[in-house]
Order: structure tokens, then C-alpha cells, then sequence
């Protein structure tokens, strides 16, 4: 009778064992995903997108009445020109790095494997924003930015976003 005893006390030591070193692998080894990364990420992304969005669509006003010289025509180009111009628009530029710069302090924080490659890609798409030869300077230098302009900065972004994403979902 005691080696059946044994057996089963020994049969539920090892299955103690197992699931305590099951619970501890899951405590030590997280995902690397952050769902709070996620939705910077989605934050940035989607607060570049709607300042790329309204300048390309000004851009576009200002390009189809340029020429026209009868008052509406001034006018309306006067007020596109108005909401294109840089100082309209420094409050989307503010806050796009106050999420930008959240996502680095969260990403730096969670110190995960691929803590490196995510500052990486932050950097670059810092750089493409604020950088000496970013969207900001560009658009401070010229006071508003015309379409060509606009459709390059938004293809740099969208690779370096998909890049960044990547990065992070593959965690």
C-alpha cells in the first residue's frame, strides 16, 4: 500500500512542479507586445496622417485656384494658404511629438528584445518629422507645402510605419 502511496504523492509533487514552472516561464518570459505601444503607434500614425491629410488637401485647393485672380477666388486662396501655413498648424506638430515621444519612453521602459530596432525605427520616423530636413522644417522654410512635397513625406512615413509595426507585432 505505501508504494502506491509514493506513487500518487510523487505523481502530484511532479504535476505541482510542472505547474509552477509553467506560471513562472509566463512571469519571467512575457510577450513583448504592449498594447499600449500598439495604440501610440495607431495614436502617431494616424495624427500624422490627419495633418498629411488636411495639408495635401489645401495644397490641392490652393493649386486649383491659383491664377484665378476674381475675389472669391483670392479670398478662398488667401484662407488655404492661411490654414496651410506652418503656425497653423504647430499644435498638430506638438502633438504629434508628445505621442512620439510617450511611445519611446514606453518602448525604452518595457526593455524587450527588441527594444533597439524599435528606437531605431522611432528615430527615423523622429528624423522624417523633426529632423534638419524633416516635414517640419520643410514646411517652416516654405511656409506651406505644395503636393509633390507632401506625397514623398507621406510615402517615407508609411514605409517607416509599416517598418516600426512590423517591429512591434513581431515582438
Amino acid at each position: 500500500m505505501k508504494p502506491s502511496f509514493i506513487r500518487k504523492f510523487s505523481y502530484i509533487v511532479l504535476l505541482i512542479g510542472v505547474a509552477c514552472g509553467l506560471v513562472d516561464c509566463s512571469v519571467i518570459s512575457p510577450s513583448s507586445y504592449d498594447s499600449q505601444c500598439d495604440k501610440l503607434i495607431t495614436e502617431l500614425q494616424s495624427d500624422t496622417d490627419a495633418l498629411l491629410v488636411k495639408l495635401a488637401s489645401l495644397a490641392d485647393q490652393i493649386n486649383s485656384l491659383s491664377g484665378k485672380d476674381d475675389p472669391v477666388s483670392v479670398a478662398e486662396i488667401s484662407g488655404a494658404v492661411r490654414a496651410a501655413s506652418f503656425q497653423e498648424n504647430v499644435a498638430s506638430y506638438d502633438k504629434i511629438k508628445i505621442v512620439l515621444d510617450s511611445l519611446k519612453v514606453r518602448v525604452d521602459a518595457l526593455g524587450n528584445p527588441n527594444t533597439a530596432k524599435l528606437d531605431d525605427a522611432i528615430q527615423r520616423i523622429n528624423n522624417t518629422l523633426f529632423g534638419p530636413e524633416s516635414l517640419m522644417s520643410a514646411h517652416e522654410s516654405q511656409g506651406y507645402l505644395d503636393t509633390p512635397t507632401l506625397v514623398r513625406f507621406q510615402a517615407i512615413l508609411d514605409a517607416e510605419f509599416a517598418n516600426l509595426l512590423g517591429i512591434e507585432l513581431a515582438g
